[in-house]
């Protein structure tokens, strides 16, 4: 006798997707965090500090990997990715290194780097066509041991791409820092001078408070004096300063 199947086709559906990882146009990974500008903070199998990038399946299916590139360059020929799954709330570090390997099990190294300066980075999927994530038309100029990316609570994501002062490879990001203080400007060169003057400090930003020393230690969020207006130098003086605003990287 014949059967039919058509009343089991619902519950037959949602069995194979849980057994099979998607690796379709539905599938929810994205660039969550980066690092451009990698001095200290995390280094790969060499010891070497290569930049890094940070994927996160931000779906609840898991997804294969596999086929899928990372782009560095909209119009390039992009780095493609081995088999791996990537759970439901998984992360995956990539050392964007340009050694160009990707071992089974072992670490990924696409056949690009980084430019601290900013660029385009895309993740692409397997049909070449289909952006999954990037940044465009580039991401920002980066600064030294600082990641950005995405904040994120819960997995979910909360907001535009952020900065980030304590990197967090591997795991969920945090709060981070819309941007960064900018520099302060002195009304006077260092140098010699032979009569007693009057030094002026100013920022480019908005409510930014400056802080400065005369002892040659370095202004710090509530470390040193509060700048109020010009400061007299009359002997040898180390001046240092900068500016710090709530939500912003101090401007050093």
């Amino acid at each position: 006798d014949s059967v039919n199947l058509s009343r089991f086709l619902p519950q037959l559906t949602i069995l194979l997707a849980c057994l099979f990882p998607s690796s379709g146009l539905l599938a929810d990974v994205v660039i969550a965090e980066l690092m451009a500008d990698n001095d200290g903070t995390l280094a790969d199998e060499d010891g070497d500090f290569s930049d890094w990038l940070e994927l996160h399946n931000n779906g609840t299916d898991p997804v294969d990997l596999d086929g899928w590139l990372l782009f560095d360059d909209p119009d390039g020929l992009g780095w493609r990715f081995p088999s791996i799954v990537l759970g439901p709330d998984e992360f995956v570090v990539v050392f964007a290194s340009g050694k160009d390997r990707s071992p089974a099990g072992g670490e990924l190294h696409p056949s690009f780097r980084l430019d601290s300066s900013g660029e385009y980075l895309g993740l692409y999927q397997p049909d070449r066509v289909s952006v999954a994530f990037e940044f465009a038309p580039g991401f920002p100029p980066q600064r030294e041991d600082y990641s950005y990316g995405l904040e994120m609570g819960a997995g979910v994501i909360l907001d535009s791409p952020v900065y980030f002062s304590s990197p967090t490879p591997g795991s969920l990001n945090g709060v981070g820092l819309r941007g960064f203080v900018s520099d302060v400007v002195l009304s006077h060169e260092s140098g010699f001078y032979e009569q007693a003057f009057e030094v002026s400090l100013q920022t480019g930003t908005p409510d930014a408070v400056i802080r400065y020393t005369l002892d040659g230690s370095a202004p710090l969020q509530g470390v040193g004096q509060v700048y109020g207006g010009p400061i007299q130098v009359a002997d040898t003086t180390i001046l240092r300063s900068a500016a710090f605003l709530e939500g912003y990287g101090p401007s050093y």
